[in-house]
């Protein structure tokens, strides 16, 4: 069974702390976080950067990387947002 650790500070001390929607929630003793050992949310980066290669090199549109990596086509958008604000900004060249 995996070690339980506070998801905000990382912390080992935690006390059983009621159920919420049938799992177990527990508190952290350390920052007094209330957390419960569920999956992380959203896609892995991988999954992400192969969106945005297959987009880049023109393979695909946006609905067909979707449809391909069984997300939607505003969550491939979404991705491809979130690396062009990554970037910095263009310097005028003129």
């Amino acid at each position: 069974m995996s070690e339980i650790c506070c998801k905000r500070c990382g912390a080992a001390d935690h006390v059983k702390n009621g159920n919420v929607r049938g799992i177990q929630r527990y508190r952290c003793l350390s920052c007094g976080c209330n957390f419960t050992m569920t999956a992380p949310r959203g896609k892995p980066p991988a999954m992400k950067a192969l969106a945005l290669l297959l987009l880049r090199h023109g393979q695909r549109q946006f609905c067909s990387i979707a449809r391909l990596l069984g997300v939607s086509d505003v969550a491939v958008l979404n991705w491809v947002r979130d690396e062009a604000r990554k970037l910095p900004e263009a310097v005028n060249q003129g």
